[in-house]
């Protein structure tokens, strides 16, 4: 109940395409799979699908879908820092900080990007991101040391 499996789905057109499924909704009429496929939610029509394929490996929802972050943009980031699609503004509390929620963002993804801002950034939840990224900062800062 909160894993999901990875499979395969082959296209009328036969490319196997690896994805993550993550519901089944309607759109337009049609039957769609909403899936994650190269870190990107999409739907598929039924239609277009000719065979599905059970790869084994199992994924946890929390790593592909519906996890919220939670950070904090300080300095002059604030002025210059634009949402991302799947970013809202919860808090803005100027000039000490923007608080930004982040939800399904790909973890490798959004690590690598809060990285860029420096000191600008701090994750404030979940706890395990926040100490994930502080463990990450500290290996990284391990490379400098005596």
């Amino acid at each position: 109940e909160t894993e999901k499996v990875l499979w395969g789905y082959e296209t009328k057109v036969k490319a196997l395409l690896e994805c993550v499924p993550v519901d089944i909704v309607e759109q337009k009429g049609k039957t769609c799979f909403k899936v994650l496929h190269n870190d990107k939610e999409r739907l598929v029509a039924l239609d277009r699908i000719s065979g599905l394929e059970v790869l084994g490996k199992i994924v946890s929802v929390d790593d592909v879908v519906g996890q919220e972050v939670i950070f904090n943009i300080k300095g002059p980031l604030i002025d210059r820092y634009t949402l991302r699609d799947h970013e809202t503004e919860v808090a803005r509390k100027a000039p000490e900080y923007v608080r930004i929620s982040n939800i399904g963002e790909d973890k490798k993804e959004l690590f690598t990007r809060l990285l860029r801002y420096d000191n600008c950034c701090e994750i404030v939840s979940p706890q395990s991101y926040r100490d994930e990224f502080k463990a990450l900062l500290n290996n990284m800062l391990a490379n400098y040391g005596e």
